[in-house]
């Protein structure tokens, strides 16, 4: 017979589902399934469209970092609006669109696949994009006021990466990727991967990333102030939604930092003994489960992150 498992004090109980539980509010969003949930509504319902003025061009002439590091760069289009001209320092301005035509290139289709049977773009592919892609996208954002080139834009991070619908890979991807915010010496990039819904017409948010981007001056290598975020009329609703976004995102990250390990940091100190027992109580009902046969009920890392 299966041994009962053994009585754990309360604390214990209490330490085990705050562990099965996502971190806790922070500000006036809530961390739980429903603060996670009206997150997911409120970036869905923030994208930002392509502005009207977009013109098509080559990735080589407006994506230099993604033409770098793309060998198929030719095989896609790029459409963005000149960061030099009218308008320059709003989100328009610097936005960068890249499509990627699917459903009438079968090599570059079989080259994005994950080959697995649900046969989608392939987020490591994705996320290659997204880093070449927002580097593009801040270099836009002082093109107009930097001509000599003092920024040297850095990657601080890419978080809160979400796949929110299925990828259907004969139709056309478009990774659009633009400015949330703009702080003292950094900026927040977002990125979005869309599709056509080919019966409402309507683009449908496949994935999304979101990216800090640290500005250093190329003489020093120190961080230095970031050049502001023009406002955009026709848009001043939705820069104000995802700027709100962009804070919160701070803030989790920051919340974060604080209740991390931290393990490469000098004040990381190792787990208590009650959080250890903790941590070995999930293993222990996890495989307790998975020898009964319900696999189903163990809640793994892969369901909470994509």
């Amino acid at each position: 017979a299966r041994r009962r498992p053994p009585a754990f004090s309360s604390s214990v109980r209490s330490l085990v589902a705050g562990l099965r539980t996502p971190v806790a509010a922070v500000g006036s969003r809530s961390a739980s399934t429903g603060g996670h949930v009206k997150w997911v509504a409120d970036v869905v319902s923030t994208a930002r469209g392509l502005p009207e003025r977009a013109e098509t061009a080559s990735v080589a002439e407006a994506a230099w970092f993604l033409d770098q590091i793309d060998p198929n760069a030719s095989r896609l289009t790029a459409a963005c609006v000149d960061p030099t001209e009218e308008g320059k320092g709003t989100v328009a301005a610097s936005m960068l669109e890249i499509r990627y035509p699917l459903s009438t290139d079968e090599f570059l289709r079989r080259t994005v696949n994950d080959l697995s049977d649900m046969a989608t773009f392939r987020l490591g592919k994705f996320f290659q994009a997204v880093d070449a892609i927002t580097a593009d996208v801040a270099y836009r954002h002082t093109a107009a006021t930097d001509p000599l080139g003092q920024y040297t834009w850095v990657t601080a991070g890419h978080y809160f990466s979400r796949k929110l619908a299925g990828t259907n890979i004969t139709r056309d991807v478009a990774i659009r990727s633009y400015i949330t915010n703009v702080g003292g010496k950094s900026i927040e990039v977002r990125t979005d991967a869309l599709q056509m819904d080919p019966e409402s017409g309507k683009e449908i948010l496949v994935n999304v990333c979101h990216t800090t981007m640290v500005a250093l001056d190329s003489q020093t290598n120190r961080p230095t102030p970031v050049p502001p975020l023009n406002p955009d009329p026709e848009d001043a609703q939705g820069e104000k939604q995802r700027r709100n976004l962009a804070m919160w995102n701070k803030a989790r990250l920051k919340h974060r930092r604080e209740t991390s390990m931290l393990l490469r940091e000098r004040m990381s100190i190792p787990p208590t003994p009650e959080e250890m027992r903790g941590v070995h109580e999930l293993h222990r009902i996890a495989a307790q489960a998975w020898e009964e046969g319900n696999s189903r009920q163990v809640e793994l890392v892969r369901t909470h992150t994509h």
